[in-house]
């Protein structure tokens, strides 16, 4: 089947914008009701000289060894840290953590007087 120059200039066009075999294909039957298959719509484009745009790559999330370290400004800080697991050693704790653990652990000593009495909980489940 041959097109006209219109119909040509609009399949160059569509092509230049980025769009695929499959958009072309479907742009043809929908605006000017021509019906072409995939191999045909293939042959049209490589009659009128016209380069496909080839499509972003996708990006393989499960690939972590492809993945750029974290820049100073990403990396998180002592307290945003995961704690290790229960029942995990630490060998070497960070100084900072380490202060940061024991300053977190109890209150000041002048606000223990401030505490309420233990008694009966209150907690239900």
């Amino acid at each position: 089947m041959s097109l006209t120059p219109e119909q040509k200039a609009a399949v160059s066009s569509w092509v230049a914008a980025g769009d695929n075999l499959s958009a072309v294909q479907k742009k043809l039957l929908e605006q000017f009701k021509i019906t072409m298959t995939y191999r045909d719509v293939r042959f049209l484009v490589d009659d009128l000289n016209l380069a496909l745009k080839d499509p972003a790559p996708k990006v393989d999330t499960s690939d972590v060894s492809k993945t750029p370290a974290p820049t100073a400004a990403e990396k998180p800080t002592a307290k945003a840290r995961a704690r290790p697991a229960p029942g995990a050693t630490d060998l070497q704790p960070d100084a900072e953590d380490a202060a940061t653990e024991d300053a977190d652990a109890l209150p000041p000593e002048d606000d223990l007087e401030e505490l309420p009495a233990a008694g009966p909980s209150t907690v239900t489940v």
